[in-house]
């Protein structure tokens, strides 16, 4: 029994000290991309990720806010396919879902239907504020103000 008490002690100090050296490490570390954008320059990344949706050729409102909000609506969406495939030529199927995975689908489930494959496929929706920091797309979120953000 004593030997036991003796091990939990030691793993209790190997924790603390763990424990030390991470809060030490985090009061040490530089400030960097985290550091909130100030409300000019959250607009002006907003704009810029706007226009490249523009670019993009994707369907955007006129309004840059309105696309954020709808922007914001799909992070975390999915969207789904399904398409058959004939099943005789595995280099045809291989073909088939390469070109489907270079514009991000991922096969999720098959099944065989005679001498054809039903491939469901899944992909996350397309998102552009997906690339900002959670503590700036939390700032756009309007609390009872359909106002734009700042």
């Amino acid at each position: 029994m004593p030997r036991s008490n003796g091990l939990i002690g030691r793993l209790a100090s190997i924790f603390c000290c763990l424990l030390g050296f991470g809060v030490l490490a985090a009061c040490e570390a530089e400030p960097g991309d985290d550091a909130p954008l100030a409300p000019k320059d959250l607009r002006a990344r907003i704009q810029a990720l706007y226009e490249t949706a523009r670019e993009a050729g994707e369907d955007v409102p006129s309004d840059a806010y309105a696309w954020a909000k709808s922007d914001i609506e799909r992070i975390g969406d999915w969207e789904y396919q399904v398409v058959r495939l004939d099943a005789e030529s595995d280099a045809a199927i291989l073909e088939h879902l390469d070109a489907l995975g270079s514009e991000r689908w991922e096969v999720f489930w098959l099944e065989r239907q005679g001498a054809e494959l039903r491939v469901f496929l899944k992909r996350p929706a397309r998102s552009y504020l997906r690339l900002l920091p959670v503590s700036e797309l939390s700032r756009l979120v309007p609390i009872g103000d359909a106002g734009s953000p700042e």
